[in-house]
């Protein structure tokens, strides 16, 4: 049998529907104006209190406005889905108010066989052949029209078959349900009291949460499981998304989650693997995992700025980064193990965030307890990016390492340093320790850069192997900028009253350190001035800079295949 679709079945369908709401509707309101009467009523401070009216209103909670919330639930879910039928509805009209499938596949294979046989037929002359042709295209135009009914068919199939199902199955149970508080009653102790079983409440609590967590729908279960075993799966996925959604994460990143579980099921048994499930669960609590990757990017926040904070804030919170950065190496430390080992410097991840706090921060720089936060998060970046470059590559050095990790992508090295070249009392002191015989700049998609010393050492305001005074005054920071400009002085160059108290404080000890200006960065003499690398003559910090990064470069070079 195939498909058939009649305009006057699909319009009583509609009809049934809305008839079935009407019919329960007055009693429903009803019964909704007594039962907020009550809730109102009773209280320790209301008419009505003491123990058997508490047990009363747990009794109405429990039994009475789960039937108020559903039928709610399915008014809109009437609406919405019956938009969808109509609308599927309407494209079939288009060809016309009846189309069976049998018939118009009948109607194809006559129309396919006229056109063979007019094809198979020869004429002499042009006109022949052209009143031949124009007759096998009167066939062709037939052919294709009767096959595009069958496809809006099929598609007004898949787009309906089963659309109300959900919602018949509510009428029914509130029909029970509306039976069973007619023929119910209160006991002395506030309990209501009925010889029903109550399968219809447990259906429409069920309703209710999959309404209020519509990602549950597109739940696969996992092959093998048995009935209470699919029971138990739906419940504690229900619990993970209900986790999800209080920590702040969106619907689109908790849907985007649900598919993740879907692509992941756990091996073929009959009872829940509540380890396997909890162990993706716990990967949504560290950056950079495929889970978290999978919730960020499904997030679109279209710049809108609170939703963007609430994106950053997210960040946030799963890297642990709080208004007061720690610089104790084993506090760094645990703060790292908040992202994922495998999350590398070029990731678009990184991207993605700059570009959600500037739509954040959208015209004025950072500021308040959150932008603290989202400014030490710069340094806490840095600091991951580093030591993964460290904990993945191989060599004697942390230049070596990032030498191996660059030989197969792109970089930087004509972004300038000069900020990263500070000297102590106002620029006629020292260098910090741990500076040598200069600092340069290697960057990664603009958003990171690495800071590294003559010694081919990382310098970070904070590292889990222990940072130097170079590096809490020089260090790299992350980026949330995508080039120079307005933005990049906005977000990442002039946030010094953001900075933790340990490093402003440090920036004024040795009487200020100061970093040269564009004049003294290019002068081979005076207080910046440098020695080239044989150390017979003098150079200026910025060429030095470009020394130190030329011999970054050979390097790499000699590492390519």
């Amino acid at each position: 049998m195939g498909l058939h679709w009649e305009a006057s079945e699909s319009e009583s369908t509609i009809i049934n529907l809305r008839r079935q709401c009407d019919a329960i509707r007055p009693v429903l309101q009803h019964l909704k104006v007594a039962v907020t009467s009550l809730q109102n009523d009773i209280g320790p401070q209301q008419p009505l209190a003491g123990k058997a009216y508490q047990t009363l209103a747990a009794s109405l909670d429990e039994n009475f406005v789960p039937v108020l919330k559903s039928f709610e639930f399915l008014c809109d879910a009437l609406a919405r889905k019956i938009g969808i039928y109509e609308r599927a509805q309407t494209q079939l009209q288009h060809y016309g108010s009846i189309l069976d499938e049998e018939m118009i596949s009948h109607e194809i294979h006559r129309f396919e066989g006229n056109r063979n046989i007019l094809s198979n037929l020869q004429r002499s002359s042009p006109a022949g052949r052209q009143h031949l042709q124009q007759r096998i295209n009167k066939y062709e135009h037939e052919i294709k029209r009767q096959r595009e009914k069958i496809r809006a068919l099929r598609q007004a199939e898949a787009e309906t078959n089963g659309l109300f199902t959900a919602e018949l199955q509510v009428f029914t149970d509130l029909t029970k349900g509306l039976a069973a508080i007619k023929e119910g009653h209160f006991n002395s102790t506030g309990a209501f009291i009925t010889t029903d079983q109550k399968k219809w409440l447990d259906d429409l609590k069920e309703y209710i949460h999959e309404q209020e967590n519509p990602e549950l729908k597109q739940l696969k279960y996992p092959a093998g499981l048995s009935e209470a075993g699919k029971k138990q799966y739906r419940e504690q996925v229900s619990e993970q998304i209900d986790a999800l959604k209080k920590t702040g994460w969106s619907k689109q990143s908790v849907s985007a989650y649900v598919e993740y579980l879907n692509q992941h099921p756990q091996s073929e048994q009959k009872e829940v693997d509540r380890k396997h499930l909890n162990s993706i669960y716990e990967q949504t609590k560290t950056v950079g995992t495929q889970v978290f990757l999978g919730m960020w990017n499904a997030w679109k926040t279209k710049k809108n700025q609170k939703e963007a904070r609430a994106k950053v804030m997210i960040f946030l919170n799963t890297a642990k980064v709080a208004a007061d950065l720690p610089q104790d190496k084993d506090k760094v430390r645990q703060l790292l193990n908040n992202f994922a080992k495998t999350l590398p410097p070029d990731s678009s991840l990184w991207r993605s965030l700059a570009n959600e706090v500037q739509s954040a921060f959208p015209k004025k720089g950072l500021h308040g307890e959150f932008g603290k936060r989202v400014n030490n998060l710069r340094y806490v970046i840095s600091a991951q990016q580093a030591q993964y470059v460290r904990d993945n590559y191989e060599g004697e050095s942390d230049e070596d390492k990032l030498a191996q990790y660059l030989k197969d992508r792109d970089y930087n090295l004509k972004e300038p340093d000069r900020y990263h070249q500070k000297k102590g009392r106002n620029g006629t002191g020292d260098f910090p320790d741990g500076y040598y015989e200069g600092n340069y700049k290697v960057v990664v998609n603009f958003n990171t850069e690495f800071i590294l010393n003559s010694k081919g050492q990382f310098q970070n305001e904070i590292d889990p192997e222990g940072n130097t005074p170079n590096g809490v005054i020089n260090g790299a920071s992350f980026n949330y900028a995508n080039k120079n400009g307005k933005t990049h002085d906005r977000l990442d160059a002039n946030v010094k009253n953001l900075d933790p108290e340990w490093r402003n404080k440090m920036r004024i000890s040795n009487g200020r350190y100061k970093s040269p200006t564009p004049k003294k960065y290019r002068q081979k003499s005076g207080w910046y001035a440098a020695k080239n690398r044989k150390g017979n003559r003098k150079i200026s910090r910025k060429d030095k800079s470009n020394e130190l990064k030329d011999k970054f470069r050979k390097k790499v070079e000699g590492l390519k295949d």
